[in-house]
């Protein structure tokens, strides 16, 4: 495992949070029966947001297993980090939009909300705590409950995940087997034919994500190097499939009509996994440009390192710049060319990212400062 650490890992971070946030101001791929080239290219490259999380996610978790005893040690460990580095904040964050839930809908003025006037509803925030149930109010915190799950799994998943011959061989075939069946379901969808429902019997997209983190650790801790090839060979992989990902989506919009799923810019999509891991290493592999400025590694380590809060509290946040929103969909044709959307997400996407960074600076001090006195 490379034990280094990398400043691309903060850039990936960063790069992954903003697409996070153009996720949830993204215009529609169709609109008035046309598809929109520019709409349908950052759709297509926001789908490897979540994928890159969980790719840094696998190439770090499994580092202190060199064999089966180092699995519970180290469970009780990511247990623990899950709930203090986690679901501690997630759960402070979905309490919060709950009860401003009234006020971040439009319901009420602040202070009516405040003087609970309009007093928030019990049962979506029962339904988070009860039945991992996000809804509209915690949309954006369904990756909490994924992340559980890899939590909750990872002693099977630390089994196979070991650099062992043996475990290599079956953790490879189980990964080559859940990317064949997703190959499958894509295949079945642009064709509109469904003989078998094999989504039913695949591996869930998480673990493969996390599994191909983990295959690019081995990966680097043999090329730690930088070596031009190996970049452009990540890189080429990257603007490949999110080409390919566009024409085929595309083509099931031609056999299948302009009202179905774009499931080819989703990350559930077989081309994504290809997508994520090419951004992911070619952008690892970079790390040695990035260490040259100090303002540079400085920058990027610290905002990097805070966009687990930034991701928790942007949703609220393009919820109450929504005028900013329609200002920017207007100056910017409403992201018709690609140009177009090209401003509109760097602008407005922008705005949306700085000041959930400065919300998050504050939240993860104050969040700081209630940890060290319980402790």
């Amino acid at each position: 495992m490379v034990k280094k650490k990398n400043l691309s890992i903060e850039l990936l971070r960063i790069i992954a949070c903003f697409l996070v946030i153009m996720a949830h101001i993204q215009r529609g791929i169709v609109q008035d029966g046309i598809i929109y080239a520019g709409r349908l290219f950052f759709s297509t490259i926001i789908a490897d947001n979540v994928p890159i999380f969980i790719i840094i996610t696998g190439f770090f978790m499994f580092s202190g297993i060199n064999c089966d005893n180092d699995i519970l040690g180290s469970y009780k460990k990511r247990i623990k980090s899950y709930i203090l580095g986690v679901y501690i904040p997630a759960l402070i964050t979905a309490v919060v939009l709950w009860f401003f839930s009234p006020f971040l809908a439009g319901e009420c003025s602040l202070t009516e909300n405040l003087t609970l006037k309009f007093a928030p509803s019990l049962s979506s925030i029962e339904g988070y705590l009860f039945r991992f149930e996000t809804g509209e109010q915690f949309g954006h915190l369904w990756y909490i409950f994924t992340y559980l799950k890899l939590v909750i799994f990872f002693p099977l998943i630390a089994f196979i995940c070991q650099d062992r011959p043996d475990r290599n061989k079956l953790r490879r075939f189980l990964l080559i087997t859940a990317v064949i069946m997703a190959v499958i379901v894509d295949i079945q969808y642009i064709t509109h034919r469904k003989m078998l429902n094999f989504s039913e019997f695949m591996l869930d997209y998480s673990f493969v994500y996390l599994v191909l983190g983990y295959e690019l650790s081995l990966f680097f801790k043999k090329h730690s190097n930088f070596n031009i090839k190996i970049t452009l060979t990540f890189f080429s992989a990257y603007i490949v499939s999110v080409a390919l990902k566009m024409l085929l989506q595309r083509l099931a919009y031609q056999i299948n009509g302009l009202n179905a799923d774009p499931r080819l810019t989703w990350l559930e999509c077989s081309l994504c996994f290809v997508s994520s891991a090419g951004l992911f290493g070619g952008l690892f592999s970079l790390n040695s440009f990035l260490i040259k400025n100090k303002i540079l590694e400085k920058s990027i380590a610290f905002v990097g390192k805070r966009t687990f809060f930034i991701y928790l509290i942007h949703l609220p946040i393009i919820r109450l710049t929504s005028q900013l929103d329609a200002l920017f969909r207007g100056l910017n044709n409403d992201s018709l060319t690609f140009f177009s959307a090209f401003l509109y997400y760097l602008e407005y996407g922008l705005i949306v990212f700085i000041i959930s960074f400065v919300l998050a600076i504050v939240f993860e001090w104050l969040y700081n400062l209630i940890i060290k006195k319980f402790k």
